[in-house]
């Protein structure tokens, strides 16, 4: 079936000439190096495909069957204490005689029990990827089709001359929708931190209270990341960093291993010095969702937020708040029983009711209906209840001119939706006239802001992310400061800067597992050697003239194109795929121009920190430039991370200081972290990021009309491509900031204490005069409430599952794990700004 790309918005034929100018520079770069020796193929094997086929790509395929959305989150009832659930709907004064489905997800309270129980299912499920296929990506001819239907497939493409995969899974081949209803990573470690600190600090008659306390911690944080670390290790590493911080002695009896209890890790401690150990309760979350409005753009919203919640980006403790249809996706987001399929149908049922009755004032009639009958009976008491608030914002019309409301609790599922109703109130297409909340006349959600931020308030959290699918409004500075505050099409522009970082993660992760390799073989003296000709080489490549012989060059081939303890080929063809990302890099950084001094990174800007606050300087709305610096790229060039790899697996001084080990740690977090390795579509089958800029009349009409079911489909992985770019430019930040940062703490090591690692009197005092718990006690409350109501066989038998899971292949769980250790120390020292900390929790971080 041929689909018109006239019609979808998000992809049109131009996408050739948007890809073709983007590989230009860094070919060009390329040919360069092979000019001067640096790029050999003839020592080279090519290409073939894993699986004998070879792919062509016209244009994206679009995925146009049944959705088939099933998600009966009922049947996790099981691992429930069916007797307690009973008692507690008995108590409601619920007919328990024949409890049905029903019953259960109108019930907010046991809705996300059952969204807990269902995410440490999903845990134990094992997912194999596809072997990733070759493709040939063909330029259409101008009459030509060039978007095809999709197959029910599962795909995975290497992109951009990487090991990053873009995926496709069809619908009926995904396993696992994401909830908002899932724990913080971050918390959930906070948790067991306060644990640890509230055993070290017991008197003995409360070291009962508090040894429970710590194992209930533990084993959440052991349940909801799929058992990727133990409770004995999690105290044990603890110990071990505040040794090293001389907050407790400890005796390590085991010699560096895990002791085999929690119960052993704890008597190591010996000697606490309790006034030391601090802790950051935060009582406001660090970092705040807002959608802006976008009409029938909706599926950009679901695809966007359903983005962050598989990252654990979104979980049950941000803050999320919309306007217009930002407003609809915001609660929707909080319907736990429903996932992305069902939420695209509902949108794409109403779209369908429209088009065949598409007059003036008819989307309330249309529209309302389907949202009511979507929604559980006890919605409002999930907003009301949730630790993340929910916010939807709309203006009311006072005097000629629009003022900002907004409401984040509701009496009634009825006054919820008339509040979303409000927000989603363009004059004279919603309905005809004003909607009436509190007496005012409401209007939608965009006049809430005055048109700032095209009307993408912010959201009750520290700092706001804002996703705005218009090309209109504040956007464009993205990338030139250290806020990224918005996630809109602009950020399409910094593609180039994009691609090369994801190239450059891509090959420090598979460098990281080659040290793994070697490490396992007890062969460090080889990859030691590796490492200083991979130096030598890029010193070589990074001049005018060759300034290193043909023969050292095809000596480094074979090096990294032996697997870590085999024997070099002397003759043959070469596997050249390390070598060819790596010269890939080095050209992708003298094509764009981003060397170790370059203004495009914090590595340009040469004044002395001193005692400024980085945040408040470089992350200022509105300030573009610093001395000529854009923080368009990671400073961590390729030679930088080669010299610490050097200096890392050498004899490295221990730190002195805690100054020296904080610089430490956020060395090692600057060279050992990467981005997600993959960014899966579920209706686009496409092995590139999709283009997401649209012209603003495109944009606009298809926001304001429902568009056919493929439109739909595309700007659904329209919103994850959105997502995924904003991912990395916050992950380019990270790394300015962190570059930025170690040069501060060098300049004026007291700076070593850290000022965010502090509640100010005042927070902490209104917080307890409100009788506000911090985030991580209120989520542990949650989570306590889900485990004592899970049947006790039930949890022993995931824990025994999660043991037996076959172990991820090779030596990839090691970076993993090394990732999650690193990860734990940021944390516990608490040396990571709270601007970046949601990174530290990222998914791939915690769960395997």
């Amino acid at each position: 079936m041929g689909l018109s790309s006239a019609s979808v918005v998000g992809f049109h034929s131009g996408f050739w000439d948007h890809h073709s100018q983007l590989m230009k520079p860094v070919a060009a770069s390329l040919s360069n190096l092979k000019k001067r020796g640096f790029f050999d193929e003839n020592v080279c094997r090519k290409d073939v495909p894993n699986n004998g086929k070879v792919e062509e790509f016209k244009g994206p395929r679009i995925y146009m069957g049944d959705l088939n959305p099933q998600n009966d989150i009922c049947e996790y009832v099981k691992y429930l204490n069916f007797r307690d659930v009973k008692q507690y709907l008995a108590d409601k004064g619920v007919d328990t005689e024949n409890i049905s489905c029903a019953e259960l997800i109108n019930d907010y309270k046991l809705i996300e029990n059952l969204a807990h129980v269902q995410q440490l299912v999903a845990l134990t499920q094992h997912y194999e990827d596809p072997d990733p296929t070759v493709f040939v990506a063909k330029v259409p001819r101008k009459d030509d089709i060039d978007i095809e239907e999709a197959e029910v497939k599962a795909a995975s493409y290497l992109a951009y001359g990487s090991d990053f995969k873009i995926k496709y899974v069809a619908p009926p081949l995904a396993k696992k929708c994401p909830s908002a209803a899932y724990p913080s990573f971050n918390l959930l470690f906070a948790t067991v931190i306060d644990a640890i600190q509230g055993f070290l600090r017991a008197e003995a008659e409360d070291s009962k209270a508090a040894v429970t306390y710590l194992k209930s911690a533990c084993l959440h944080l052991q349940l909801f990341t799929g058992g990727a670390v133990s409770g004995a290790q999690l105290v044990y590493d603890v110990l071990q960093d505040y040794g090293t911080m001389g907050y407790v002695l400890i005796d390590d009896m085991y010699n560096g291993a895990p002791p085999p209890t929690m119960r052993d890790a704890m008597e190591m401690a010996k000697y606490v010095i309790k006034d030391e150990m601090r802790q950051r309760n935060v009582f406001k979350p660090d970092l705040a969702i807002s959608l802006s409005p976008g009409g029938f753009l909706l599926p950009m919203f679901v695809g966007f937020v359903d983005y962050l919640m598989e990252l654990n980006i979104l979980n049950m403790t941000v803050p999320i708040s919309g306007s217009s249809a930002g407003s609809v996706m915001s609660i929707v987001t909080t319907m736990y029983n429903r996932n992305r399929y069902e939420i695209m149908e509902l949108f794409e049922e109403a779209g369908e009711a429209l088009m065949s009755n598409m007059t003036v004032g008819t989307l309330d009639e249309v529209f309302s209906p389907f949202v009511m009958g979507f929604a559980s009976k006890e919605l409002y008491k999930t907003l009301s209840e949730r630790i993340g608030p929910v916010q939807v914002n709309f203006g009311v019309r006072k005097e000629g001119k629009f003022e900002p409301r907004y409401v984040t609790l509701a009496e009634s599922n009825e006054a919820l939706l008339d509040a979303v109703r409000a927000s989603s109130n363009v004059p004279g297409f919603f309905t005809i006239g004003a909607i009436d909340i509190n007496g005012e006349a409401a209007y939608d959600g965009f006049f809430a802001t005055k048109n700032f931020f095209m009307g993408s308030t912010k959201s009750p959290g520290r700092r706001t992310i804002r996703f705005n699918p218009m090309p209109l409004g504040i956007g464009r500075s993205v990338g030139s400061n250290l806020m990224n505050f918005v996630a809109n099409s602009f950020l399409q522009k910094k593609d180039m800067y994009y691609i090369h970082f994801i190239r450059l993660k891509s090959l420090i992760k598979q460098m990281l597992t080659r040290r793994m390799e070697y490490m396992s073989l007890d062969k460090m003296e080889q990859w030691q050697e590796e490492i200083q000709q991979c130096m030598k080489v890029y010193n070589a490549m990074s001049k005018t003239g060759t300034g290193i012989t043909t023969s050292e060059v095809e000596a480094w081939v074979k090096m990294l194109s032996t697997k870590p303890g085999e024997t070099q080929s002397e003759s043959g063809q070469q596997d050249c795929a390390l070598t060819r990302l790596f010269r890939l890099v080095v050209g992708s950084e003298r094509a764009l121009k981003i060397g170790a001094n370059s203004k495009k990174h914090a590595g340009g800007y040469k004044d002395k920190l001193g005692r400024i606050s980085l945040m408040r300087t470089f992350a200022k709305p509105g300030q573009s430039k610093f001395n000529g610096v854009e923080f368009l790229s990671t400073p961590y060039t390729l030679i930088e991370w080669l010299s610490y790899e050097w200096e890392y697996v050498g004899d490295a001084e221990t730190p002195k200081s805690p100054a020296e080990e904080e610089i430490k740690v956020l060395r090692d977090i600057l060279h050992h972290l990467t981005p997600p390795s993959s960014l899966t579509y579920h209706f686009t089958d496409f092995p590139y990021i999709l283009m997401s800029a649209m012209s603003t009349l495109k944009n606009i009409i298809v926001a304001l009309y429902p568009r056919e079911k493929h439109t739909g489909r595309h700007l659904y992985d329209n919103g994850r491509a959105i997502g995924f770019r904003w991912l990395l430019a916050e992950y380019i930040a990270f790394e300015n900031w962190l570059y930025l940062r170690i040069r501060q703490l060098t300049e004026e090591p007291d700076l070593a204490i850290l000022e965010w690692q502090k509640v100010t009197p005042r927070a902490t005092e209104e917080a307890r005069a409100s009788n506000v718990e911090p985030l991580h006690t209120r989520q542990y409350n949650r989570l306590e409430g889900t485990v004592r109501l899970m049947r006790k066989e039930k949890i022993d038998e995931l824990l025994k599952h999660f043991e037996e899971r076959p172990a991820v292949k090779d030596v990839h769980r090691l970076v993993f794990k090394l990732q999650n250790r690193l990860v734990r120390r940021a944390l516990a020292y608490g040396v990571v700004n709270p601007y970046f900390l949601h990174i530290l929790g990222h998914r791939h971080f915690w769960v395997e």
